[in-house]
């Protein structure tokens, strides 16, 4: 036998380790690249929705954001973020859930 029963288990836990120091970099790096995404399709989605124009032209003491005929944009990317940001928090706490079941 090339190695001991202490030194087999010693570098069977170290590539344990490992392996899971790697799927959770490449987690975290799947999530970043998702927000990333994110943001980028609601700045594209606000840019095409409102352009450059002032979206409230209003002089009436109602000229808040929401009450503007253009404001349907804000609110979908809004929802839409929410959304999303719920769904990754729950697939945040199901992979952390499922590392303490692991254990």
């Amino acid at each position: 036998m090339k190695y001991g029963l202490d030194e087999s288990i010693a570098r069977i836990e170290s590539k344990k380790k490992a392996y899971l120091i790697r799927r959770k970099k490449r987690q975290i790096a799947s999530l970043a690249t998702a927000i990333v995404l994110l943001i980028t399709v609601s700045l594209v989605t606000i840019y095409r929705l409102t352009g450059f124009e002032p979206v409230v032209n209003t002089t009436s003491g109602y000229g808040a954001l929401m009450l503007s005929d253009e404001a349907g944009g804000y609110i979908v990317v809004g929802v839409v973020s929410f959304v999303a940001a719920v769904v990754i928090t729950l697939v945040c706490i199901h992979f952390a859930n499922k590392n303490r079941k692991d254990r």
